[in-house]
């Protein structure tokens, strides 16, 4: 397996909603990208002890952690099963379907459309409650040449057995 590196870091800012970071997913030869985020950003600037986050939605560098669920809250653009407030979260497109990304997040992308690019946004409503966040992620997209790590296996699980036979 190969890993090769895309000169392509960016901030993403949490007073801003959906950005487009320019990256088209499906225009290179590596089939898998990972993204990674580093840093943090605050929801609530009012009371930072409890708005500071880091891409997974926690309080980073604290003893304690401050969690705020927001699933089923379709003010936030990400509200699936385990949605929290200043987690960071991608679409694909424009008017893509938003999904968890956090600190990190690999997932394949050959097949994909060549024009459509990534977007990226901390998970906050898109609205005017935006003027009490501050600060940005560190985002890093790295191309995974994964093609020999996912070659079909001659041999498959067993449950009853509770082990591997051959095909």
């Amino acid at each position: 397996m190969t890993t090769d590196r895309i000169n392509k870091r960016m901030k993403v800012y949490a007073t801003e909603g959906w950005q487009d970071t320019g990256y088209r997913i499906g225009a290179q030869n590596a089939p898998k990208v990972i993204l990674r985020a580093e840093g943090e950003w605050c929801t609530r600037t009012d009371d930072r002890k409890f708005g500071r986050r880091d891409a997974n939605g926690r309080t980073p560098n604290s003893g304690a952690t401050y969690l705020h669920k927001v699933s089923g809250d379709k003010a936030y653009p990400y509200h699936g099963h385990d949605a929290l407030m200043g987690q960071l979260v991608g679409r694909f497109g424009e008017t893509g379907e938003p999904f968890l990304i956090g600190n990190q997040k690999s997932f394949r992308v050959d097949g994909m459309p060549k024009d459509v690019t990534l977007w990226l946004c901390c998970n906050d409503p898109i609205d005017s409650a935006r003027r009490d966040n501050d600060g940005a992620l560190e985002v890093t997209l790295e191309l995974d040449d994964a093609r020999d790590v996912f070659a079909p296996r001659s041999q498959h699980f067993d449950r009853p057995s509770g082990r591997w036979v051959d095909d």
